[in-house]
């Protein structure tokens, strides 16, 4: 049992944990500790661990219809961990933070028995931090009604699952698994198929290869593997069909007692999107979630005119919160605000996305005075209960003392053309004749300086005929690269699946705002029915098309060469861009 406790606790050690207060289960296989769906049969033991990097004190839950066979110590390993945040302002992203440091990872680590059958629930375990608590999920097990398994000697079949009813907004996670008989040791898979979802934003889940145990209520032992786990958020109302998966298989077949190869196919995956319920609240701008916080933060309360202050807007719960765009807020018409920097620290993570938003604003008081930053309400909308719930920000009291006077540019313009001249000052001759005697050197260098870059200018244009044409294709360049930016930053940090969804994303931003478009109505139909309306050719509007598609296609089936791939789509997205800005000019 101790060699058990110790291959545990060197194999959490691989991995990195975010400071939290994270569980696992294992089941036992001799000496080895294998992944499983938290399925025992009557008296098996099982592992329970918990990992985490905070310093704090551990308190246990109390176990209820489980006995403790063996208990481990607190350990201690050493392992790299990162994180990686995102940073946009005025659109551009300008910092990519990654900050890779050693972690001290704590495991302690419980060998349990059951007592009786049916489920068990296994309470939150804490960790007291300060005067802070972290606490662990709760986890249930089931014990099933038998004392020992039989084996799943059946043909392998491929199954999904997913919810085939969601609201617009409304995450799924879509898990594809393979059912094999844990006696087929030499079963094979490969040339998985591709799955394309239309009017469906996609998130791609990392998924472990390891193969996990699987007991079903009747005791039969089989073996899992999952090969396809994607997080889906629609993103427009109606019927989604797309075909099913499919995946090459070699098995040993129990009915002709033979092995073959075969390709094994899952269901059909077919979702139903709703409307979002009326009356929809005025604060409501598109999240849909089944936990959300909204709080705001200001740097300082006091300072003087033209000084500045920074007022955050900080998110933070789970769902489509990285579909999250800076909206309109209430500020005294006295302040200069600026447009927002945007702090992304979202993940994926199994069964939805998650994490912080940051909006950033700064602010410029141009006026003394006590002011108030009013309280930012805010609508989401849970689809578990079908309401929306209404969440706000506390307002922020500002005082404003005068400081350096604020003159903006043309008023200081004006102001100087209004001083006159004294009518009786004995030095108003004297100052006229310098006025003109200034006006005259001032107007013989403009002179000079027309007439010189005249000559550069013809010089220039003689040497070369303007192209009308090169000129749109100019700025149709500019406008691709500025589009294409977020792309290029994660082709030059070799981030492989954030690539294609930046491409894709850009494509798609790109079409909404050239023909002011919602993101409820985006489509490929839409591409179609606008580019018509234009009068694109329908040659550039089957590329743009094409490239959405290979989008969807190569996040998930990369070539031997990513570079290669990657920069080979870039200049792809940047030609297409490139050639509607030019279709539109030249009508």
């Amino acid at each position: 049992m101790k060699n058990i406790l110790t291959y545990i606790f060197c194999f959490c050690c691989l991995f990195s944990f975010s400071q939290e207060l994270n569980t696992n289960i294992y089941a036992i296989d001799g000496n080895s500790p294998i992944e499983c769906d938290n399925s025992f049969i009557k008296n098996e033991k099982f592992v329970l661990e918990y990992n985490w990097t905070e310093k704090g004190n551990f308190v246990a839950p109390k176990f209820k219809d489980l006995i403790i066979i063996q208990e481990s110590g607190i350990r201690k390993s050493s392992t790299g961990s990162s994180f990686s945040s995102l940073v946009i302002v005025n659109g551009k992203v300008v910092e990519n933070i990654n900050n890779s440091n050693k972690e001290i990872i704590k495991t302690k680590t419980y060998v349990l028995k059951p007592t009786k059958t049916g489920r068990i629930r296994i309470p939150a375990a804490e960790l007291n931090i300060d005067s802070k608590n972290i606490k662990s999920n709760s986890i249930n097990v089931y014990i099933c009604d038998c004392d020992e398994w039989e084996i799943y000697e059946e043909n392998p079949y491929l199954q999904t699952n997913f919810k085939s009813e969601l609201y617009i907004g409304e995450q799924t996670q879509l898990i594809a698994k393979i059912k094999y008989s844990p006696k087929d040791n030499r079963f094979k898979t490969k040339d998985k198929s591709q799955i394309i979802i239309n009017n469906v934003y996609r998130d791609p889940v990392s998924h472990k290869k390891n193969i996990k145990r699987s007991i079903s209520k009747d005791c039969i032992a089989s073996w899992t593997k999952t090969i396809h786990h994607e997080i889906l958020t629609p993103i427009k109302v109606g019927t989604v069909n797309t075909s099913p998966l499919e995946i090459q298989s070699t098995y040993f077949d129990f009915n002709i007692k033979k092995r073959k190869q075969s390709i094994l196919k899952s269901k059909e995956i077919n979702l139903q999107i709703k409307e979002l319920p009326e009356p929809i609240p005025k604060n409501f701008y598109g999240t849909v979630s089944k936990k959300f916080s909204i709080r705001s933060e200001i740097d300082r309360t006091s300072l003087k005119t033209s000084e500045a202050i920074s007022f955050k807007v900080i998110f933070r719960g789970e769902g489509n919160i990285n579909m999250l765009e800076p909206f309109e807020l209430e500020f005294p018409s006295s302040f200069e605000v600026f447009d927002p920097t945007i702090t992304d620290e979202t993940y994926v993570g199994n069964n939805n996305t998650g994490g912080t938003k940051t909006f950033e604003y700064t602010i410029i008081p141009r006026k003394k005075g006590d002011f108030t930053i009013p309280e930012i309400k805010f609508n989401y909308f849970n689809p578990k209960t079908e309401k929306y719930i209404e969440i706000n920000t506390k307002e922020h009291l500002i005082s404003v003392e005068q400081g350096k006077q604020y003159m903006p540019t043309d008023t200081t313009q004006n102001s100087l053309l209004n001083l006159d001249l004294l009518e009786n000052s004995e030095f108003s001759s004297i100052t006229r004749r310098q006025f003109i005697s200034k006006w005259y050197s001032f107007s013989y260098w403009i002179i000079f300086a027309i007439i010189i870059i005249s000559y550069l200018v013809y010089f220039i244009l003689s040497k070369r005929s303007v192209n009308p044409i090169e000129i749109r294709r100019r700025k149709s360049t500019k406008i691709a690269i500025k589009r294409l930016r977020n792309a290029r930053f994660c082709l030059k940090n070799g981030n492989f699946d954030q690539f294609f969804e930046e491409i894709e994303k850009s494509l798609w931003g790109y079409f909404a705002d050239k023909f002011k478009i919602n993101s409820s109505e985006l489509s490929k139909e839409t591409i179609d029915l606008y580019f018509d309306k234009r009068n694109i050719k329908t040659e550039t509007k089957n590329n743009f098309v094409s490239l959405l598609n290979i989008c969807e296609f190569d996040r998930y089936s990369p070539s031997k060469d990513r570079n290669l791939q990657m920069e080979r789509t870039l200049e792809e997205a940047k030609e297409i861009i490139i050639e509607v800005e030019s279709d539109i000019k030249k009508k």
